[in-house]
């Protein structure tokens, strides 16, 4: 998975280098869009630590795969994309044969970015971020008599429910294909905007765990987290406004008027 992130990240360059040659259509403006699509979230630090015999056991078995949401915007200078982002991520509830878990990932990030190609109403773009993140699971004690301990001093008693989460820094690398939708009027050009996004968050804890309702709540037992990764794929869907020296469609620059 980190190979092929660091394949992105190389290409992504070239196409840069190689984007000095395109037509200039996404010169200025500003985009702001919805994001919704499959994600996968890997920490397997904390999946072998949810599978000990006092916490869940071994009828644990994680799922990584769930639903990104959420929102980002950018304006746009010289195809350069400044910004920001909040998503959000949700993978399936899982059953295990004592206790319910549900898992919960939010990031927030600010983001920059580059237009390495586009023709006509269509553009590329790659997306580097960094930001704040938070990872937490919600632990129901279904069936336990004894307790669930993920918290060794204080457990889950039955019918009891108990949140636990850390937080850190995450990156995000991620590159995009999207169409606008819309009305054109020379160098200008505006409308709803449709696409599709990839990419990977990279997250490293900065602290310990602590109780999600509770945060003078000291957690005992559970291991730092480790880094995590939570790559996706996501359909976008929003809108823009866009300006240059180039009619929309053409690709050569707009002679200046006669005197």
């Amino acid at each position: 998975m980190f190979s092929a992130i660091k394949t992105s990240i190389v290409l992504g360059t070239l196409m840069v280098i190689a984007s000095g040659t395109l037509a200039q259509s996404f010169e200025r403006g500003g985009m702001g869009y919805a994001v919704l699509g499959p994600s996968w979230i890997f920490s397997s630090r904390v999946d072998d630590y949810l599978s000990r015999p006092e916490v869940l056991g071994s009828s644990y078995q994680p799922t990584a795969f769930g639903f990104m949401w959420g929102g980002e915007g950018f304006v746009i200078r010289h195809r350069i994309l400044i910004g920001g982002s909040f998503e959000g991520s949700n993978p399936l509830e899982i059953q295990t044969s004592t206790a319910t878990v549900n898992e919960f990932y939010a990031s927030f990030n600010f983001k920059t970015g580059y237009i390495f190609w586009d023709r006509g109403s269509n553009f590329m773009n790659f997306n580097l971020g960094t930001g704040f993140m938070t990872h937490s699971f919600d632990i129901r004690n279904d069936k336990a008599p004894d307790g669930i301990f993920f918290n060794q001093e204080y457990p889950v008693n039955l019918g009891e429910q108990q949140s636990y989460s850390y937080g850190g820094f995450d990156f995000d690398f991620g590159v995009g294909v999207k169409k606008v939708l819309g009305s054109s009027a020379g160098d200008k050009m505006s409308g709803v905007m449709l696409g599709i996004d990839a990419g990977c968050f990279l997250n490293i804890p900065t602290g310990g765990w602590y109780n999600t309702y509770d945060m003078n709540e000291i957690i005992y037992g559970p291991p730092s987290p480790g880094v995590s990764a939570v790559p996706y794929i996501r359909l976008v869907i929003g809108g823009g406004g866009f300006k240059s020296g180039v009619p929309v469609g053409k690709g050569e620059e707009t002679p200046p008027p006669q005197k």
